[in-house]
C-alpha cells in the first residue's frame, strides 16, 4: 500500500518522462517487480495498491466485482439536496451512467465529503462533481474494499502482517 503524493503518476512507466509510483519505492521493494493496481490521476493523492500478482489485480480491478473506492472530496461551497440525490442515483457520464455513490458530508478538513464508488472509470469522480456543478478542488482515495489508508500521513510507512489471506503487505509513504 503506498500513501500517493500529488504530482506522481500512477504507473510503472510513464511516456512524458514524469515521476511514477515506482521511482518513489523504496530500493529493497524494487527487487519485487510491483505494479499498480488501478490508477488514480496525478493530481489524487492517498491509497494506491502495488503488487506483483496479476490474480489479486483482477480481483480489485475487474468491475464484475465491484470493488469500493472511498474518496476524501474537497468542493467550494456545499452540495444541494438535489446534487447529492444525482450523485447517489447515478450520474449521465459522455460513457453511460454511473453506478449509484454513497456521499456524506464530513468534517475532516480541508475535506467536506467522503464518496464512495464501485467503479473506477478515468477521472470519474471529477466527472461527476463537474456535472453537478461542482468541480473538485481536492480528492484523496482512502480505502479500496477493505484496505484502508489509516492514519499514515506523507512520509510515514509500517509494515502491515498478514491478515487471514495471508497476503504479505507492505505500507509505506513518501
Amino acid at each position: 500500500m503506498l500513501i500517493k503524493p500529488a504530482g506522481i503518476v500512477s504507473s510503472a512507466r510513464d511516456e512524458k518522462c514524469r515521476r511514477t509510483v515506482l521511482d518513489i519505492i523504496p530500493r529493497q521493494y524494487k527487487k519485487f517487480r510491483l505494479y499498480p493496481v488501478g490508477r488514480i490521476d496525478i493530481a489524487t493523492t492517498g491509497l494506491l495498491l502495488l503488487t506483483n500478482d496479476g490474480n489479486l489485480t483482477y480481483r480489485l480491478t475487474h468491475p464484475k466485482f465491484e470493488q469500493e473506492k472511498e474518496y476524501l472530496v474537497k468542493i467550494k461551497g456545499k452540495l444541494g439536496a438535489e446534487e447529492k440525490s444525482r450523485l447517489e442515483g447515478g450520474i449521465r457520464l459522455e460513457d453511460s451512467l454511473t453506478h449509484p455513490a454513497q456521499v456524506r458530508e464530513i468534517s475532516a478538513l480541508p475535506f467536506n465529503y467522503s464518496v464512495t464508488i464501485r467503479e473506477g472509470r478515468k477521472r470519474q469522480v471529477h466527472r461527476m462533481f463537474e456535472r453537478v456543478g461542482h468541480p473538485l478542488l481536492a480528492l484523496k482515495r482512502v480505502r479500496i474494499g477493505g484496505m484502508r489508508l489509516g492514519s499514515l500521513k506523507e512520509g510515514e510507512g509500517a509494515a502491515i502482517k498478514p491478515g487471514r489471506d495471508k497476503i504479505p503487505a507492505l505500507m509505506i509513504s513518501v
